[in-house]
């Protein structure tokens, strides 16, 4: 989710990351990099499966102020 938020995290918050999910900062920062490039394919259906995703984590309640 957060990669939704923000595509391009500083190094302090990749260091963060790597932290919060007991990975390797290297592994992190690699995966940022190779989703920006998916991203980059994806091109402007990006967007669309953009909002899907978040539709997809927004709770039940939350789902109705989406749209």
């Amino acid at each position: 989710m957060h990669f939704l938020r923000n595509s391009r995290p500083t190094s302090a918050e990749i260091t963060q990351l790597s932290e919060d999910l007991e990975m390797e900062r290297e592994t992190v920062r690699v995966w940022f990099c190779n989703r920006r490039q998916k991203e980059k394919r994806i091109g402007s259906h990006g967007e669309v499966f953009k909002k899907l995703e978040i539709y997809r984590c927004l709770k039940e309640s939350e789902r109705a102020h989406f749209i």
